[in-house]
């Protein structure tokens, strides 16, 4: 009887090394693969699907399917492509901790027919005077401008919000601009004032 028990504590003993050595090599097979994936489009695909507005309901139905709802989503240049085809001001981009992004693009004026189109392109810089280029521009262009004016918002993808309101100043009264809003509910107003 006691042999029987000694059998059993060693049969259960050696399965389970079994079992911890074939989870170990699965991890060590599979994990650096999943590990290299950009999980996080799971997460934005999600978000848009839920919260997001797109351009055209049925070609985001076939996109969704077609990426398992953003599971088969395994870097960032193809969840862009997939933001950008759903709605055109969404975008993504590979964020890199000891590298901020940079995008210095100067605002552009162009002519169409009765209009003076103003291109607001995004802004992503720390560098002060390319800030002040960009705010001049754009406040140059409108104030300049001599028939009814669009901005063109249709590349932005965002960044400093500031030097854009900055630069369409003159186009905007005094007030809340819009409130920001955290993850508890509470709301934060930006107020534009003019001062003496």
């Amino acid at each position: 009887m006691l042999r029987k028990i000694d059998k059993n504590k060693w049969f259960v003993f050696i399965s389970g090394i079994v079992f911890f050595l074939l989870g170990l090599c699965t991890l060590v097979l599979f994990l650096p693969s999943y590990l290299k994936k950009e999980t996080r489009g799971i997460e934005a695909v999600q978000f848009m699907a839920n919260h997001g507005m797109s351009e055209n309901r049925e070609e985001w139905e076939e996109i969704l399917e077609k990426t398992n709802y953003g599971r088969n989503i395994d870097n960032v240049d193809y969840l862009n492509y997939v933001l950008y085809t759903v709605n055109k001001h969404s975008s993504a981009f590979k964020f890199e901790y000891n590298k901020p992004r940079k995008t210095e693009i100067v605002p552009t004026k162009r002519q169409e027919g009765h209009f003076t189109v103003i291109t607001i392109p995004s802004i992503y810089t720390e560098n002060t005077q390319f800030v002040k280029k960009y705010v001049h521009s754009l406040s140059e262009f409108i104030k300049n401008a001599k028939q009814n004016i669009v901005l063109d918002l249709t590349t932005n993808s965002g960044g400093s919000r500031e030097p854009m309101i900055m630069g369409i100043r003159s186009l905007i009264p005094d007030g809340i601009i819009f409130n920001e809003i955290d993850n508890r509910g509470n709301t934060f107003p930006l107020v534009l004032k003019t001062t003496s």
